[in-house]
Formats: C-alpha cells, structure tokens, sequence
C-alpha cells in the first residue's frame, strides 16, 4: 500500500478515552494528517475551559438522570450545529451506561433540599389507671407529675431552681451548673437538657455527688475569688499612699498587721464557741529550733472547723515545760479551760505519759477532758508492730531501702532507672524508700517498687551487691505482690482517717469493714493459687501466670524511643538469700502471707479498740435507728448514756435526766426531718433550727461537745509541713513571731478587708510619716494619707 494511502487513513480514537458530554478524548488519541477546513465551533455540550473536572454538567437545566442530554441525535435543540455523534465517533450503547451511572453518582448543588419532617405533638399527659401499677408506663409517669416540690428544699439546697419543660411539666435545674457547669457534663441540672423531671430528694443528693456538680462549685470559688481580688485592687489603687507603702514596703511590719487581723477575727469565733477542741505535736524546725503547734476544733456559726492557732516556741520539751506554755497561752487569749473537751496528740510518751505526762496534768484541771491518740498514728503503728511479728518479710524491706539507696545516690543509676522505665514499664516514677516517721511510708513503697519491678530487675542485672539474686526469687516476688495489696487496702483506711472533719459514727465501721475484707481473702481462703481468695489483684495475676513450678521464666518486654523492641528474660529461682532452708513452694509462701494478715488484723483491732467509745455517736444520725419503736427508744437510751460516760458525767452545761426527758421526741423529730443527713451536716442544720434549739436544748449541747473532740493530729502535721516550707535553708534566720505569722496568713484562708487591716497597721503605734512615691508628697499615716500644702521635690535642686 501507498503512503498516500496510509496518510488518508485514520485511526478512530479510543472507547475508554472518550468524555460524557463533549465527546472529546480524555488521553491524547492519534492526530490524523487530514486537517478541517474550519475549526468547529464548540458545542453547548462541551464542558467549559474553566472547569475542572470533564465530567460536571455544564447547564443546571439537568436535575436527574432521565434530563441527560441524549450523545446520539442529530442536532441539538436551538443550535445549528450537527450532533456530537455526527462530529466525533459513534458511541455505544455500553459507554453511555456507563457515563450515565457516573454522571448519577455526583451530588448536584442545585438540588432542592429535603424537607424537614414536621414535629410530632406533644403526647398528652398520662392518666392514671384504675389502682395505679408501678409496672405500668402510664402509672410511673402520672407518679412522676404528681410529685411536688418541697419548700424545704430550697432552704437545704440553695442552688436550686424550680424551672418547667416544654410539655408544662415541673422540672429541676441546678444554678450553679447552669451558670458555671460544663456544657458537655451528662447531667439534665445543667446546660443539657430541660431540667429534672424526678422531684425527689434522692435525686438531687445524687447530683451533688456528681463530678460535674463539684466542678462547677470549684468554678464558682474561684470566680468569685477572682472577683474580691479585682474589688481589693481597685480599693487599693483609690486608697491613700500608707497602704500602698503598707503593700509595697513593710513587708514585716504589713505581716505582722494581716497577722493580728486575722488572729482578732478567728478569736472572735473560738472564745464564743460552746466547746472546744485542741491538739498540740511538738517538733524542730531546720535549724533545730524547738516549736509546739496548737490547732483548735471549734463552731464558726453552724459549722465545724478545725484551724492553726499559734506556733509556739518552747525551751524545753519535757511535760512540765510543755503543759506551762499552753496554759500560759490559753491564759493570754483568754480561753476559759473549762470549755476544752476534748484533745488529741500523737501518742508520744511525754504526752500521754500515765504519771506525768502533759494530758495527766492537763486532767487535773480539766476533769471533764477526753484525750484521744490520733487514730492514724495508731493504724500506722499497727502496720508497723505487723511487720516486726513476721521476721521472713525483712527481706523486703531489706531490698526497697537498699535500692532506694542505690537509685538516689547516682546519677548514673539514677539515669539508667529512668530509661528502664521508659522502655519496660512506660512510666517515669521515682523510686521510694521506706521511713518509720511517715505513715503511709511502707505501703506506698512497696506499691511503688511492684509498679517498677521489670525495671528495677534490669537495672540489678548486673549490680554485685547481690540484690539481683534477692529481686529475681520466687518467694520475693510473692510477697511483694502479696504485700502491695493489703498494704494497699491498709492505706485506704489511713486517708479516710487523715480527712479534715472524720464522721465519728462511722470510724468503728470503716476498721470493722477493713479488718473482714483482710480477714475473708488471706486467712479463710484456701492455699495454692487460690490464696487471695479472689481479692489480691497483683497477686492473683502473679500466680495465674508464675504459680506453676513448670512456668517459672518472666520475660520482660518494650520499646525504645527508637521504635525498637526490647526484651529481658530471666528465670525466678527457688533458692531463699535470707538464709533460711525453707522451701519456696506455694504452700510455704502462703503460710508466710498468712501469718502476716493474721498479726495485721490482730494488731489493728488492738490499736483501735477504744474507738467503740465512739459508738454513742450513732444517737445523732438518723439512719442507724432501728424500725422499731421500743428498740429505738432503748438503744438510743443506751447511746445517751454511752456519750454522758465520754466525758466523765462532768460535762459543764448538760443535765442527763432533762437529755432523757427530751430523748423520744427528739429522734422522732430525726427520723421525720434529717433521716439521710450526715453527723456533722445534721448538726449545721439543727443549729440554724431556732425551735430546735428551745425543744431539745440539753441534747444538741451534748452534740455539740462531741463535735469538736480532735480524732487525729493530722492537722499538726500539716502545719509542720508548711513551716518547712517558709523556713527552709535559705531563710534560717526567720524569727519565731515572724514565722508564726507568715503561718498564719498561709493556713488561715479568710476574706480579708484590706481597710480593716490597715486600720490595724495604724493602732499597733505611732509611726512615722510615710513618703508617697508615686506623687512626691510626704503623706501621714494619722492624717489617713493626706497630702502636704507644698511638694516636697526628692532631689534638691542644684544652685
């Protein structure tokens, strides 16, 4: 064949390179050597040169599928142009299905939008069938409406609001939740919702648990704090220039004045308080400086507090020394001593020394006085007298405090320590000694090394102090698992008894609960793998994956900061490396762990024992009567008689038969009006109660008296943990007064009036006049910051 023949020939472009609507080829087809005479004008079918995308329709005249424009006819309507089929190639059947479908899968933005479907109409309220069912849906809602809201609760829940829903109903919101609660807390009080259908009182004790509730409490405090901040700045920026010099310039002295304010307002409460309670710890400070702490439990109002009083500097620390600057003290603020009831100090020998210890001699004077040892040194003691009874757990002790040791001491190993945990255990902790001083101390120690255990076997690998070879043994391993679980439940008593206020007709309870939890999982339980009984959670997992003989190898695994796995193994190993022959099966191990819970329980009970003196407590909380008149009477006559015994029957203020006489109707009153409230919380609200007052006068003074009797000496502790704090090694030289005051405004979180303690600042003595800076002018502090007729230059003029 010619080549004139193959340049008249043309090759038809490809079926998959074709478009919908213009016909054009999407890849390049093969241009042909025979050329048009004129170019063609582009069809309304041809996309635009702007569009992106070939396959968009071009005119928005096309809303569906069946208003595609038919590739095949002739001519296009309107136009005089021929057909795409007639310019470009044919197009099957096939490829216009296939445009079809693709053209029917892109969204359209000229279609309508849906229309919203109506709302349905508010169902009718129900109405009650004959004998109302709680089973039925109809029955439970027309309970639901009929419920009311009580007058009385606004008065004990003063955030409350009565609000309606949509349908007409009545409904509850919270104000606090409304106006500072998240708008995503799962709560119908706040934001969410139209408010609480439920009109109980349950209901709302419910929602004041609630973590959304507190949050929004918190948020208000401090909303409101920044607000007095912003009023006491303001105050301050119109205020004459001797506060402002008091602010900026009398450090010493401004403490001094904010201390003596707030020392004049707590006075004020604790000299008019019906009873009083004190607890006193003595102690050094860092530079060996000897101080003994006073705190006082006390009714500020209504309501119960417990707060730092005065740090006072003492000689000597035998009784005698002790007990004469506490009464020399009480004697200066003018507290009458037969107001004291109660005190609480921390067990120490020159305290509750039986012959002349300094609450022997304080009972002398105070025949109506009950000293309590603060319960939480009294667990922790338990715990300790425990450990001292088992001689085989030495050893753990033994490993913590060396390792310990050896982490705290290095960089190096403090450095590896670190990298280990990184990769083996994904935490970064630090590694815990055990102290004798601190009462969580053994607990936390131990739960601290079982956290870090896969790291701590790695970093011991290659340590020559033999502590690998103690770390890596079976029996070691148990009873650390062992002891990391009921240290663990021990200690969760111990926070509850370092709480600041400690519901007293719950204590006996909390111990007689702990000590069968302990009882039921380590000493009635069986041997093997089933000691724990179920409860002991490390140990549990330690024994279902290491309790078999057969399945001794641990390996450790994790990964680095590279992304690169890790692994250690190494094999737990029967022999004992505290010199004992003993086997280290599951049985001996066993028989170890249980002996400890045994002497743990025993120790407990024993320490805590003079807690059922509390017992009489139970008068005051309404939900431990019995449902039985006659048993209600009687017992509640047995508590009366129990809490009149507390105090010697020497109690000033209280008559015992007149207390009986009021006994039947007050706890008919308890159970009909605060039946769900607390010891403290029914307290503040039968104070607040004038009829209360005049109806059971000798019972509520009793209550009163037990309220403020000092628990714990947890709040000494504390306050020796802020002097350490303010007089550290930099400033070893604060005098006593001085840092008895810097306590005292860091402890006592009052509302301060800044002019109050100016006014205080200014009768304290005559002072000087004072220059105001900011204007040149020698103000007065007697003349309230009135300035001079003449300015006074600072510098003198030269010439």
């Amino acid at each position: 064949m010619d080549s004139d023949d193959n340049t008249d020939q043309a090759e038809p472009p490809p079926r998959n390179g074709l478009s919908v609507l213009g016909v054009f080829p999407l890849f390049p087809p093969t241009i042909p050597n025979v050329q048009p005479t004129s170019p063609p004008r582009p069809s309304r079918l041809s996309p635009p040169r702007h569009q992106k995308y070939p396959f968009e329709p071009v005119s928005p005249l096309c809303s569906s599928h069946d208003d595609m424009p038919d590739l095949d006819v002739e001519h296009v309507e309107g136009t005089s142009e021929p057909a795409a089929s007639s310019r470009e190639s044919p197009v099957d059947a096939s490829t216009k299905r296939k445009a079809s479908a693709h053209w029917t899968q892109r969204p359209l933005p000229w279609a309508p939008p849906p229309k919203k479907p109506a709302p349905a109409p508010n169902p009718p309220p129900p109405t009650p069938s004959s004998g109302l069912n709680p089973s039925s849906p109809a029955d439970a809602e027309y309970a639901i409406i009929k419920r009311r809201f009580v007058d009385d609760w606004s008065r004990r829940f003063p955030w409350l609001l009565l609000t309606q829903m949509k349908n007409g109903r009545p409904a509850l919101k919270c104000a606090v939740c409304l106006q500072f609660g998240d708008a995503f807390s799962n709560t119908n009080y706040g934001k969410k919702g139209e408010g609480a259908r439920d009109l109980q009182v349950g209901s709302i004790r419910i929602h004041v648990g609630t973590r959304a509730h507190k949050n929004a409490l918190k948020a208000k405090e401090e909303r409101e704090r920044e607000k007095e901040q912003q009023r006491t700045l303001d105050r301050w920026r119109t205020s004459d220039s001797s506060t402002k010099h008091l602010i900026r310039y009398g450090f010493k002295q401004g403490t001094k004045a904010i201390s003596n304010y707030l020392r004049d307002e707590q006075l004020q409460h604790l000299l008019s308080s019906p009873y009083v309670g004190i607890a006193i710890d003595e102690s050094t400070d860092r530079v060996h400086g000897k101080h003994m702490i006073l705190y006082a439990t006390f009714f500020r109002g209504s309501h119960v507090v417990t707060e730092f009083v005065a740090l006072l500097s003492v000689e000597r620390t035998d009784a005698a020394s002790l007990t004469a600057v506490l009464l020399q003290f009480l004697s200066s603020i003018g507290l009458d001593l037969q107001r004291i009831v109660g005190m609480s100090t921390d067990g120490a020998s020159v305290m509750t020394g039986a012959t002349s210890g300094v609450v022997t001699r304080l009972k002398s004077r105070i025949l109506h006085l009950v000293a309590t040892h603060c319960i939480a040194h009294r667990e922790a003691l338990a715990a300790k007298d425990a450990a001292a009874a088992v001689t085989e757990l030495n050893v753990i002790d033994i490993l913590i405090r060396a390792f310990a040791d050896l982490v705290g001491r290095s960089n190096i190993q403090h450095s590896s320590f670190k990298n280990f945990q990184l990769v083996y255990c994904n935490t970064n902790l630090e590694a815990q000694g055990i102290y004798a001083i601190r009462w969580l101390s053994r607990g936390e120690a131990v739960v601290r090394f079982v956290e870090v255990l896969p790291a701590a076997v790695v970093l011991l690998r290659g340590h020559p102090g033999g502590l690998y070879e103690i770390v890596t043994s079976f029996k070691v391993q148990y009873m650390l698992y062992f002891l990391a679980d009921i240290l663990e439940e021990l200690n969760h008593l111990n926070t509850r008894f370092q709480q600041r206020q400690v519901d007293m007709t719950v204590v006996s309870s909390l111990v007689d609960n702990t000590c069968n939890r302990i009882t039921d999982r380590y000493i009635k339980c069986g041997g093997g793998v089933y000691f724990g009984n179920g409860g002991s959670v490390r140990l549990g997992e330690f024994l279902q994956a290491h309790g078999s003989p057969n399945n001794r190898r641990v390996c450790v695994q994790g990964v680095d900061n590279k992304g690169n796995a890790q692994s250690f193994e190494y094999v737990l190993h029967e022999r004992m490396v505290d010199g004992h022959t003993s086997e280290s099966d599951l049985d001996s191990c066993a028989v170890v762990c249980r002996k400890f819970a045994v002497e743990l329980v025993g120790s407990v009970r024993g320490r805590l024992r003079s807690l059922s003196d509390m017992e009489g407590c139970k008068l005051y909380k309404a939900k431990t009567y019995p449902l039985d008149d006659e048993m209600r009477l009687a017992r509640c006559k047995q508590w009366l008689k129990q809490n009149h015994g507390l105090f010697g029957g020497k109690l000033p203020g209280f008559d015992n038969n007149k207390a009986v006489q009021e006994l039947w109707v007050f706890t008919a009153a308890m159970m009909s009006q605060y039946k769900d409230d607390g010891f403290h919380q029914g307290l503040a609200l039968t104070l607040d109660n004038n009829e209360w007052q005049r109806s059971y006068p000798y019972i509520l003074r009793l209550w009163q008296a037990l309220a403020v009797l000092p628990l714990s000496t947890v709040e000494c502790e504390r306050g020796f943990s802020k002097q350490n704090l303010i007089k550290s090694w930099e400033r070893g030289c604060l005098g006593d007064d001085t840092l008895g005051d810097l306590m005292r405004c860091s402890l006592l979180q009052y509302n301060i009036e800044w002019f109050d303690v100016v006014a205080v600042f200014r009768g304290e003595k005559p002072r000087r006049p004072l220059r105001d800076l900011s204007s040149s002018n020698p103000t007065s502090v007697e003349d309230g910051g009135a300035s001079t007729s003449e300015p006074t230059p600072l510098v003198e003029p030269r010439g």
